[in-house]
């Protein structure tokens, strides 16, 4: 995420004030991440049968790491900080808020 590139070039002068509002922002910023890729999940992939959901999984893997040429990220994004992980498949992760930012499975 280009916030994190930004925070390790200016940060050396800020505040304990303006670094409190910038982590809540990123964690703002992991929070959306992750329940997006959930709701995905679990609106467009929940409708997929046995061979549409091995697909679908293999696909929103590759899309949240940015490895699919004809779907980029975003360049305001610059890279999902938070991606599926490579373990089991994505119907077998939760977004979990209580967590800094992780899946569980």
């Amino acid at each position: 995420m280009k916030a994190f590139n930004f925070l390790s070039i200016y940060g050396a002068s800020w505040t304990t004030s303006m670094r409190q509002k910038f982590n809540i922002i990123i964690h703002h910023c992991l929070f959306l991440q992750g329940q997006f890729f959930f709701a995905v999940t679990w609106s467009i992939g929940a409708a997929c049968d046995h061979d549409g959901r091995t697909k679908f999984d293999a696909f929103l893997k590759e899309l949240s790491l940015g490895k699919i040429e004809a779907h980029p990220i975003p360049k305001c994004i610059g890279k999902m900080d938070l991606p599926y992980p490579n373990e089991g498949t994505i119907y077998d992760y939760m977004y979990d808020v209580s967590t800094n930012a992780e899946y569980q499975q």
